[in-house]
């Protein structure tokens, strides 16, 4: 998990419904990040060419869609 969490920048919290654990340590880490001031977003996921296939298709989309829509769309 730490390394995953290395990766893509962004902490992860193992959890089990079934197990009933690691909720009390989700919460802990939700509370965290929601103190920062600023919270890193994960880096680049997939391969490099993939990304540059998203982003060429985000250069494309309408100025009224907003940085954020535009994220959420891809």
């Amino acid at each position: 998990m730490k390394r995953l969490s290395m990766l893509i920048g962004c902490p992860i919290v193992e959890i089990s419904a079934l197990k009933q654990k690691g909720l009390d340590e989700l919460i802990d880490e939700a509370i965290k990040v929601a103190k920062q001031k600023e919270v890193k977003l994960p880096g680049e996921i997939f391969a490099k060419d993939i990304e540059a296939a998203v982003e060429s298709v985000k250069e494309i989309l309408p100025d009224t869609i907003t940085e954020d829509k535009k994220d959420g769309m891809l």
